[in-house]
């Protein structure tokens, strides 16, 4: 015969059981809610990648790979000597501008949205980037969003670095400029400050 000490004891054990996963799967709502400002995206280099990791044609493709170069040339990292954009991006990543009024990196590549149908990703070419101080297989936006690496060569990016055209810089930035921005926007996602405005 049981005493009347271990039949409560038993019962706050049920309840314990009942609860933890309760907390567990509330706790796993939450995370959701705050990751849900992410998106899945590929990160494709040439109209070629492009065709081969999307379901895009060869033709979108190219279309969106011209707007991702011109979007890079509006709003990338902008830098006023070749030799402070080469200590960001490494040598010979570096180019000048078509109005030769500054340097900026080359495009590491741009952002197409695994969420969206095929004729909404037409519309999807915000260009990335790869720092060379950056060993990890990840990039960074114009404005210095992560677009981080994950399994079976998809990325994450903040939803309104892929569906939203950055603003175009305005300012040019010297050497470890970008690094640090970018750290900062690393750690505090949710700004929208960008390199030029």
């Amino acid at each position: 015969m049981q005493k009347r000490g271990q039949i409560s004891n038993l019962s706050r054990f049920r309840k314990y059981r009942v609860i933890k996963p309760l907390a567990l799967a509330i706790s796993s709502i939450i995370l959701a809610s705050c990751s849900s400002n992410q998106e899945e995206v590929y990160v494709v280099e040439t109209p070629e990648d492009c065709t081969y990791r999307t379901s895009m044609s060869y033709e979108q493709c190219e279309v969106a790979y011209k707007k991702a170069l011109a979007e890079a040339e509006r709003t990338g990292p902008r830098y006023d000597s070749a030799a402070d954009c080469a200590a960001e991006f490494g040598n010979e990543q570096c180019h000048q501008s078509s109005s030769g009024s500054f340097f900026m990196p080359f495009m590491a590549g741009w952002m197409v949205s695994s969420m969206m149908n095929n004729s909404s990703r037409q519309s999807m070419f915000n260009p990335v980037y790869k720092p060379q101080a950056d060993r990890s297989n990840s990039f960074t936006t114009a404005t210095g969003r992560p677009v981080n690496s994950t399994a079976l060569g998809k990325f994450t990016a903040p939803s309104d670095a892929v569906r939203k055209q950055a603003p175009t810089a305005n300012t040019t930035l010297r050497r470890g400029g970008f690094g640090a921005m970018a750290a900062s926007k690393s750690a505090w996602s949710g700004s929208s400050k960008s390199w030029g405005g």
